[in-house]
């Protein structure tokens, strides 16, 4: 290559990082003039197309260049990323993996196959992950993917790693801050709690857009935070179009329940309590996933109750969008909202006449993709202070399914699980990222000033355990006063296992949501301290709907004081407990009919709004 051509290819390329297209035309234009398939001005002539929005330009223009150059990894690594793009993920994975044997040094196209493989659910993408940092260890795109697809995983010490060295290479990145505050919460690293919580908060006032944020604003219970967040992330997102119109009038609907866990996930088993008691002389139920087909228990039970399912996972949005028109989707329920997992992509394009935000994210979205979002009385009071972008429909129940299970418990005692008959147990098992100080401390107090008290807690692995009792050493409660919960797979025992506590102490301000309503299913009483924002208010919510209010407090003072009562005074605990027992037997069988009805007439309420 001569000098004068490298130069103007530089020149190009330049004006193209800095958005300069005419420019950058201008330096493509004689290159092609001189030599009409020079594979580098090809390259650039598609990116800049591509840029504009001519895509099938661009794909043709890389095809080109591929044809007279075969090993011009640039080219070939753009089509793989325009097949990623278009929704062929298994087929830009295929690129890319040829793209590397044939011995291209870059990091590009390892990071194009690593988010293709994410992208499919792939297993292979945390060991490819792995391979390109051997190689490539300080490519900032590629430590990013560490962070995410370790997280995923649930290997959440080596998300943490892949951050701080993300960190150290771009310091104040938004996406790596949230990811090692994240990796720090969920191996229960308490000590250095609040130095994290500071520095989200710094990355929340910068405005910054990456959707892992949604989560991280949690770790407040502030209507202004989350409102902030939610707005900057949807800014990044696809704009909706207009609404559409519906069909004419119909005696059936057809409704779709989206979500990237229709498996084991809680979500999943929410709504294997709902699906069941659905009219079906009235509506055809649709579930549609967005991550790979779940064989599991939760999985294979969702399906058995749906006229349809859609395999989403793969697909790019447009053809997720064709398939839901396909299956003449009424209204299309989204239960995903704003998790890092969600398709606004689908949503944008409104394949459904009525689009409808419950259940899978407690806050709102910031976008215009919907056109109502389901809550209630309690957990968004009208006094509340949170602004959303989505119109509001209060149902008439507590919005959130409560879901136990209708089959005997398996027979399990205290000892069975190294449990003190004469111990009065909290069970504090929320999942670590939730458990932080202030509320931490507050449990910590109760153990100290209460010797019988014994707090139940849940740990990623024993290297957290450690970390949970040199913190509470510091704060004068000894390892013998901590339990640490072991998760079983079988719903009954776990359902069991969680009915030997005395109290179910609720977390603040990220409480518990499907955990309460199983503490509660099981007659066990949970207290809570009721916040402002709607992911503090959910216990409130299920209290309420059983006439528990008492167990409903102001604030964490309160809250501590009404624990303290309940752990001095044993007649107290045990009448609350029996209370409980009675209010679950008596209402909970009838809260999942009288939800799906409330559900299913929200949904035509909607639908018939739309014209």
């Amino acid at each position: 290559m001569s000098a004068s051509l490298h130069q103007q290819l530089q020149s190009a390329r330049s004006h193209l990082a800095g958005g300069r297209l005419e420019q950058a035309y201008a330096c493509i234009v004689p290159l092609l003039q001189q030599d009409a398939e020079q594979p580098e001005a090809l390259t650039l002539l598609g990116m800049l197309l591509w840029q504009t929005g001519d895509r099938a330009k661009a794909v043709t223009c890389w095809q080109r260049a591929i044809r007279r150059n075969p090993r011009h990894h640039e080219a070939a690594t753009l089509l793989a990323e325009a097949a990623l793009e278009s929704g062929s993920a298994r087929e830009a994975a295929m690129q890319a993996e040829r793209i590397i044997r044939s011995g291209d040094p870059r990091p590009d196209p390892w990071s194009t196959l690593i988010r293709a493989l994410r992208q499919t659910g792939d297993l292979r993408a945390l060991p490819n992950l792995r391979q390109a940092l051997a190689q490539h260890g300080r490519n900032p795109d590629l430590l990013w993917h560490g962070c995410v697809i370790a997280s995923e995983v649930r290997h959440y010490r080596e998300a943490g790693t892949y951050a701080e060295r993300l960190l150290a290479i771009q310091p104040g990145h938004p996406g790596a801050t949230c990811s090692q505050v994240d990796a720090q919460a969920r191996t229960s690293d308490w000590a250095n709690a609040e130095t994290g919580r500071q520095r989200l908060l710094a990355v929340l006032g910068n405005g910054g857009t990456d959707p892992g944020l949604v989560d991280s604003a949690f770790a407040w219970d502030d209507s202004a935070i989350l409102g902030r967040v939610t707005t900057a992330v949807a800014t990044t997102c696809p704009t909706s179009a207009p609404r559409p119109p519906r069909r004419p009038v119909v005696d059936r609907l057809t409704i779709c329940y989206m979500s990237p866990d229709l498996n084991a996930h809680p979500v999943g088993r929410m709504l294997l309590g709902i699906l069941p008691h659905h009219d079906r002389m009235k509506v055809r139920i649709i579930t549609a996933g967005l991550s790979p087909p779940s064989t599991d228990p939760i999985g294979s039970a969702l399906r058995q109750h749906v006229d349809e399912h859609l395999d989403l996972c793969a697909c790019s949005d447009g053809e997720a969008v064709a398939r839901l028109h396909q299956s003449r989707v009424d209204v299309l329920v989204d239960l995903a909202g704003a998790t890092t997992r969600n398709r606004y992509g689908i949503l944008a394009a409104r394949p459904a006449a009525a689009q409808i935000l419950w259940l899978g994210c407690p806050t709102g979205t910031g976008g215009g993709w919907y056109d109502t979002f389901l809550v209630d009385d309690v957990v968004c009071p009208t006094t509340s202070s949170q602004v959303f972008r989505e119109p509001l429909r209060r149902l008439p129940v507590c919005y959130h399914p409560m879901v136990g299970t209708t089959e005997a418990l398996p027979a399990i005692t205290r000892a069975d699980v190294g449990l003190p008959d004469d111990a009065i147990v909290l069970a504090c098992m929320h999942a670590p990222h939730k458990v932080r100080p202030p509320i931490v401390d507050v449990w910590l107090r109760l153990a100290k000033d209460h010797p019988r008290v014994m707090l139940w807690l849940d740990a990623l692995d024993s290297a957290a355990q450690d970390g949970i009792r040199r913190y509470a050493s510091d704060h004068g409660v000894g390892s013998e006063q901590l339990r640490f919960w072991s998760f079983h797979a079988d719903h009954g025992r776990y359902l069991a296992t969680l009915a030997l506590a005395d109290l179910f102490l609720d977390c603040h301000p990220y409480g518990a949501h499907s955990t309460a309503g199983e503490a509660l299913s099981v007659g066990l009483p949970v207290i809570t301290p009721a916040g402002q924002c709607i992911h503090a208010r959910v216990a409130a919510s299920m209290l309420s709907e059983l006439g528990l209010t008492d167990c409903i407090r102001d604030g964490l003072p309160d809250y501590e004081q009404h624990l303290a009562t309940l752990c001095r005074d044993a007649q107290f605990r045990a009448g609350l407990r029996e209370r409980t027992r009675h209010l679950a037997n008596q209402r909970l069988a009838g809260h999942a009919p009288r939800l799906t009805a409330a559900l299913e007439s929200a949904y035509r309420t909607v639908w018939e709004a739309g014209g």
